[in-house]
């Protein structure tokens, strides 16, 4: 999936644009990102050794451009996700809040589609849209957080039911798959749940089967998957 460049409309409603961060913004020995996701590595300003300012951070949630505030995102920002979703908008205390557009990408089962509005706490709340891919269609409401107030269109239903059945495990659960890549009716494959994305009823998954991975085109043994392509092993 390729990030929409600065200069399209969108994001440019969006508030997202960004620019290079420059030598004056190097990292500071010490400097903290408050957030475990993305605490690896950071390089920008840095107040009272927590990242404060504009600043880039990366970790296993991803990687971060855009403004901290004591430690958190705050502010506007682009997060590029583990998965290859993108949100680009605003952010409050290390959560999406305010405006913000939410990319799905080419990893999530719904990639192409996006939702464009308010957010709060990490979930759509206020007015937004949400728009299908590949026809285009959307789906406009008045959100409550993460849930409309208006009549869901059949796509919604789907998506809802997908997401609450893709993602009923809990972490650190052992799980099995016939469907995973590598896995056969014949040779199970056999993970543990790393992290869920409930709103778009993903998981991802840590394979432990060596058979699996030696036989699956995808070689890295955490793997973001469809939630429904999986199930507690027996």
């Amino acid at each position: 999936m390729m990030f929409p460049r600065c200069a399209a409309r969108r994001l440019a409603l969006a508030g997202a644009c960004l620019f290079p961060l420059s030598s004056a913004l190097a990292g500071q020995p010490g400097c903290i990102v408050r957030e475990p996701g993305l605490s690896e590595r950071y390089a920008g300003a840095c107040v009272a050794g927590a990242a404060h300012g504009q600043g880039l951070a990366s970790g296993t949630e991803g990687r971060y451009q855009g403004e901290f505030r004591d430690g958190l995102r705050e502010g506007r920002g682009i997060q590029h996700y583990g998965n290859g979703d993108i949100y680009a908008g605003q952010w409050r205390g290390g959560k999406r809040d305010g405006e913000g557009t939410y990319w799905f990408g080419k990893a999530s089962p719904w990639a192409g589609d996006r939702y464009q509005g308010h957010w709060r706490q990490d979930e759509y709340a206020g007015a937004g849209k949400y728009t299908f891919a590949p026809s285009g269609d959307s789906y406009r409401a008045d959100w409550q957080p993460g849930m409309s107030l208006e009549t869901p269109s059949g796509a919604m239903v789907q998506r809802a039911r997908a997401a609450r059945d893709g993602t009923n495990f809990t972490i650190g659960q052992q799980v099995c798959s016939v469907t995973t890549p590598g896995a056969w009716p014949g040779q199970i494959a056999r993970g543990t749940i790393k992290k869920m994305q409930e709103d778009a009823g993903i998981v991802l998954i840590n394979i432990t089967d060596r058979a699996i991975l030696a036989a699956s085109p995808l070689s890295p043994p955490q793997r973001w998957e469809r939630g429904a392509n999986w199930k507690p092993c027996d």
